[in-house]
């Protein structure tokens, strides 16, 4: 009899669990709890040992984050029944190191994706008949018990790391896993407040190669959560890209710190988050259209990689200074429009200005540099005013021009053409000068190679337009190179310019 009922007990522990556990630790999985309170909706115990086990769930989240730790102390394991037939949850994300027991999540018929943290402890029948499931994600030194996921027969991806404990593990529908090692990745899941994807960094436009990245896909904290921090890591895979309509309009949120790993922020990511003030955008090198629309941020200070500025990324944002990037080419339609900025200052290497750009801002004086080729309509001195009936009522609004619009460029430029087609004060800055011509007397001579080599030696550094005139080769530098190429000019050798 003794033989038998020892017999049975075996069974049970290869069907939970990953393997056969010692006595002591299933006796203390069981251990009489000393406290119970609850934390963020899940109801916890506190158990004699110091550690914490996760009895239930009474939050309204659908997007859930099981913390390794609670108040400091070390979440040891989710209770068997914890979210039992919980319908609400879409999304979850259990972290490092926690045991999950039998039935923990059963039933759970409305949960699409679990990612399970390194060194955690899935036991037979954890997530049985979670009919919605759809994505399995599983770190290293994981193990998951036969049965895990039974019942489950429309997971449709499983990610685990090749030859790690998950390996083994096989789904009732045949589903063979797709490796980390691989980088062949693409799945979601949930960490904090954020609802994220994760795939190969070659797509995500990481330069270092085939490195795994992530991407925050949306918001998911409500109006609970005034400055929000987004994690450098998840999972421990850098934080790349804040993906299209992630926190469209937020409206409670402040503030945003980015960590360092972000470089990329989609089209309207932050488009009507009407109280972000404070945003952390210095280290990003892709900015997409209305990334920023409707927001309060004010001031941004930018990257000096990004190379444009998409249509209405900055629309309507309260901007009072912006610095442009000395390597910008595009700035593009409704760029900075409907902001209350007084001044810009457009970079040498900026070929093309879309319409309105500067549309309906405080700016009335700019100087625009001889490398733009291309300046739309209405691109500035152009806005609107409101209208209103004599009692005071709002009718509309209309388009106006402003008449103390001032353009200054060089003569014969599309700066000059522009101020011109539209009325406005045109400043002349001279004529443009030619390569190796840097006193614009139209020769090159003696004194501009001594420009030229003061440059070199560092004795004193040319900037702006002397830069460009100096730079003959047009490879972003001024060296002995352009030198050469200017003596032989001078010489009749090579010209540069007839």
């Amino acid at each position: 009899m003794m033989k038998k009922v020892f017999s049975a007990f075996c069974a049970a522990v290869l069907a939970f669990g990953a393997s056969a556990l010692p006595f002591g630790e299933i006796a203390d999985t069981v251990i009489v709890a000393s406290a119970s309170f609850e934390y963020e909706g899940f109801v916890c115990e506190e158990l004699v040992s110091g550690e914490v086990r996760i009895e239930g769930y009474t939050g309204d989240g659908i997007a859930i984050t099981v913390p390794s730790e609670i108040n400091g102390k070390k979440v040891k394991e989710i209770a068997s029944g914890a979210f039992k037939d919980n319908g609400d949850i879409t999304s979850l994300y259990v972290e490092g190191g926690v045991t999950i027991l039998p039935q923990a999540f059963s039933g759970c018929v409305g949960l699409e994706s679990v990612v399970i943290g390194e060194g955690c402890d899935v036991w037979g029948s954890a997530f049985e008949n979670c009919t919605s499931l759809k994505s399995v994600a599983v770190m290293k030194d994981t193990t998951i018990g036969m049965f895990a996921f039974e019942g489950c027969d429309n997971v449709q991806k499983f990610f685990c790391y090749k030859d790690s404990p998950a390996d083994n593990y096989w789904f009732s529908n045949g589903l063979a896993p797709t490796y980390f090692d691989d980088g062949d990745i693409d799945f979601e899941g949930v960490y904090d407040v954020f609802e994220f994807k994760a795939m190969d960094g070659w797509s995500l436009l990481d330069e270092s190669g085939e490195q795994i990245v992530v991407c925050i896909t949306k918001y998911v904290g409500g109006d609970t959560h005034l400055n929000v921090v987004v994690p450098e890591t998840i999972m421990g895979f850098p934080v790349y890209r804040i993906d299209e309509f992630a926190f469209f309009d937020c409206n409670s949120i402040q503030s945003v710190k980015l960590p360092e790993t972000v470089k990329v922020i989609d089209a309207a990511a932050f488009m009507k988050c009407s109280s972000l003030k404070n945003i952390s955008i210095e280290n990003v090198e892709d900015i997409g259209a209305q990334a920023f629309d409707s927001t309060a941020i004010g001031k941004a200070v930018l990257n000096e990689k990004l190379e444009g500025i998409a249509a209405a990324a900055f629309f309507d944002c309260g901007l009072t200074e912006i610095t442009l990037p000395k390597d910008i080419t595009v700035i593009g339609f409704d760029a900075f429009a409907a902001n209350p900025i007084d001044k810009i200052a457009i970079p040498d290497k900026v070929w093309y200005i879309a319409t309105r750009a500067f549309y309906n801002t405080k700016i009335r004086d700019v100087t625009i540099p001889a490398s733009v080729t291309e300046i739309e309509e209405t691109a500035f001195g152009y806005g609107t005013v409101d209208l209103y009936d004599e009692e005071g009522n709002y009718t509309g609004w209309e388009e106006v021009k402003y008449d103390d619009m001032i353009i200054r460029g060089y003569d014969g430029t599309a700066a000059e053409k522009y101020a011109k087609d539209n009325g406005f004060e045109f400043v002349s800055l001279g004529p443009v000068k030619k390569k190796g011509d840097l006193n614009g007397n139209g020769k090159i001579d003696a004194s501009d190679l001594l420009q030229v080599k003061s440059h070199i030696k560092k004795v004193k550094l040319l900037e702006g337009d002397d830069f460009k005139a100096a730079d003959v080769d047009d490879n972003g530098a001024i060296n002995a190179a352009d030198l050469l190429k200017m003596k032989a000019h001078m010489k009749g050798v090579t010209l540069i310019w007839e």
